[in-house]
């Protein structure tokens, strides 16, 4: 006999023994089923309950269980056991619950045993074992490792355990229950063309391919890690992965993309050239995989030396790549494979040489045998047609020219032929700045001399007049030391200098006599010239003016209306004009009235005498001198002058002779 037919038939016989169990004496009533199902790491444990509805738990107890626990046991185990379909199980616990007033059945097997579960997606279904009559209103699924994507539409979803509820007027009639063990996780990949697939990995095993925008899903435990291939090669392209293996906590979908590399070659037509890509440098021929769209610096060497010496050498000099370009550096952008060669010519060339003492000189290099090359020199300014360059403030250097092979070319830029080496030095003559400084009268001189050159510095007067006010020239000063009184200097230019004129300040002086002839002592003059600051006197001429009925005595000196005496010094600050002052002296007149008077007396006397009468005794008025102060003022020193009083003359003597 077959095995299947065997198990066929032990069935039978035993839905038959079961069948035949049913208590006799149990009333009617309606059996209420929950199925309760949890999973953890593999293994699986699995509750059953039956409630009666209908029936009294004791009646129920007392007619239908009693003597018929084996029959309950077995029915349960059997609801249980094809509601998960499993092949292998053991029943660990079988028991009334006066609780839950339900009898009880508990069973443990592996996941795997169950026909119902696919590993591979790790999908478990629970089907619905209860006959038509019965009523199921409970099923409830928990695992370790999470609970994803229910069916049908759960009454309540938590991380690890969704249930679906019924109760007697509304039970549960759907024929499955299912739900996801594992965590199901959607890979999609990027940047792959269509036609190219990429190996993907749970854990470092293949589970899959994928294409170009390809999207598969994987159901997958907590902690897998999930990757692709790293790389892949396609003649001239690769596709690199650029994103990390991703791990597995929750339902998602996971983006793996790809950047697209293209081959790169460069190569030389001669041995012994070198690359230098961004700044380093390597070797020929040079392979590498660069991403699509970056940007590279290349350069090779220009030229090459084979052979020479310290001017004149043997090279193979860069002519172009192999797409055309000519200049040895360039920038790259990557669009597609590159194959690039870089193209040399063997040559001559010879070391042209240029020096300067002053500036940026330019031209200087190995150049190609026959070429022509500009050489100049950077740094400088023009000043009126002149090419300088400047040390400092006082001190320049003129451009005279080059001197090429021995001769000057009088040029600010010359261009030199590559026939053979060569020195070109650029020759610079010094010059200096004099300046003259003068505060009055034009000067000469002034200006940029080169070194040697005579400079012949000037004023165009030596004496100055302003006014009252005058100014002499006294010299040429440098640095505070006298070089020369003369109007002129000459010297031999050895470098900058600052020579200074110095001048002495005049004031103009003059003495009004209204009477006499009266001159500046120290000027012999009526007017003229005096150093600011020194001290003039006056001389009267003549002192005494004789007249008659009173004499003209030069008796002091008036400035701005100030007296002072004759003999004053005054001090010039400033621009004076001096009056002399003349006292009235009438001596003459005093002396005829005396005449006249001792005439009268000793006529008088003796007319008197004659008369019988007593003699008088005649004195003379004399002239008392007062004193009196004049106060300083800022323009003159301090003087104390005598002038003689008058008062009694004038009242005794007034006269209406007018002065001569």
């Amino acid at each position: 006999m077959k095995p299947a037919l065997v198990v066929l038939l032990m069935a039978t016989i035993t839905f038959t023994s079961i069948s035949l169990a049913h208590p006799l004496l149990c009333p009617p009533f309606t059996e209420v089923y929950s199925l309760y199902v949890v999973v953890h790491e593999g293994s699986l444990k699995a509750k059953i309950s039956m409630h009666p509805e209908g029936i009294s738990w004791g009646l129920f107890l007392s007619h239908c269980y009693e003597g018929s626990e084996d029959y309950w046991e077995s029915l349960l185990e059997e609801y249980l056991v094809e509601a998960l379909g499993l092949s292998t199980y053991e029943i660990t616990a079988s028991y009334i619950s006066n609780s839950e007033k339900a009898i009880v059945v508990e069973i443990k097997s592996d996941l795997a045993s169950s026909t119902r579960y696919d590993a591979v997606t790790g999908r478990l279904t629970i089907l619905n074992s209860i006959p038509e009559g019965e009523v199921l209103i409970q099923v409830v699924l928990r695992s370790s490792t999470g609970v994803y994507q229910p069916s049908p539409e759960p009454t309540y979803e938590h991380k690890n355990e969704v249930g679906w509820l019924g109760n007697l007027s509304n039970p549960l009639l759907e024929r499955e229950f299912s739900a996801y063990l594992k965590i199901p996780v959607i890979i999609r990949v990027v940047g792959l063309p269509s036609t190219l697939k990429a190996r993907v990995f749970v854990n470092g095993e293949e589970r899959s391919e994928l294409a170009g925008n390809e999207v598969v899903t994987l159901y997958l435990q907590r902690g897998d890690v999930v990757s692709l291939e790293p790389s892949i090669t396609l003649d001239n392209h690769r596709y690199i992965l650029a994103t990390k293996p991703q791990r597995v906590t929750k339902p998602a979908e996971l983006v793996f993309e790809y950047s697209l590399e293209y081959r790169v070659r460069i190569t030389a037509n001669v041995e012994g050239v070198w690359l230098v890509v961004d700044g380093r440098k390597r070797s020929l021929p040079f392979e590498a995989w660069w991403g699509h769209g970056e940007s590279h610096k290349i350069s090779v060497p220009k030229s090459l030396v084979l052979s020479g010496d310290e001017k004149e050498r043997t090279s193979f000099s860069f002519q172009k790549w192999s797409d055309g370009m000519r200049d040895n550096e360039r920038e790259v952008k990557v669009e597609g494979p590159l194959l690039l060669q870089a193209i040399y010519t063997r040559k001559v060339e010879y070391l042209v040489k240029v020096t300067s003492r002053y500036g940026r000189p330019y031209g200087e290099g190995w150049w190609p045998e026959g070429s022509f090359i500009r050489v100049g020199v950077e740094g400088g300014v023009w000043e009126d047609s002149l090419y300088v360059f400047y040390a400092d403030e006082g001190s320049r250097y003129v451009l005279e020219g080059w001197l090429v092979d021995g001769n000057l070319v009088r040029s600010c830029e010359v261009t030199v032929r590559a026939d053979r080496p060569k020195e070109v030095e650029a020759v610079w003559k010094a010059q200096f700045y004099i300046e003259v400084e003068s505060k009055y009268a034009e000067v000469e001189g002034e200006g940029w001399y080169y070194a040697g050159e005579l400079a012949v510095i000037r004023v165009s007067s030596v004496f100055v007049e302003e006014g009252d006010w005058g100014h002499r020239f006294l010299g040429w000063y440098e640095n505070g030391e006298l070089l020369t009184s003369s109007s002129s200097l000459s010297f031999r230019v050895r470098g900058p200098r600052v020579l200074v004129a110095r001048w002495s300040d005049l004031v103009r002086v003059t003495v009004k006599d209204e009477k006499g002839s009266s001159i500046i002592a120290t000027l012999r003059s009526k007017e003229g010239w005096v150093e600011r600051g020194s001290v003039v006197t006056v001389k009267a001429i003549p002192e005494v003016i004789y007249g008659f009925p009173a004499n003209y005595v030069a008796c002091g000196v008036e400035v701005d209306g100030l007296r002072y005496p004759l003999s004053a010094a005054v001090k010039a600050d400033n621009p004076i004009k001096l009056k002399v002052i003349r006292c009235p002296d009438y001596t003459p007149a005093v002396i005829s009235g005396l005449a006249a008077s001792v005439f009268a007396g000793m006529l008088l006397v003796y007319r008197t005498k004659a008369a019988g009468k007593l003699p008088i005794k005649i004195e003379a008025l004399r002239r008392k001198p007062r004193e009196f102060s004049q106060e300083p003022t800022s323009e003159f020193e301090e003087t104390r002058i005598y002038e003689f009083e008058e008062d009694e003359f004038t009242r005794i003597y007034d006269t209406d002779v007018e002065e001569q």
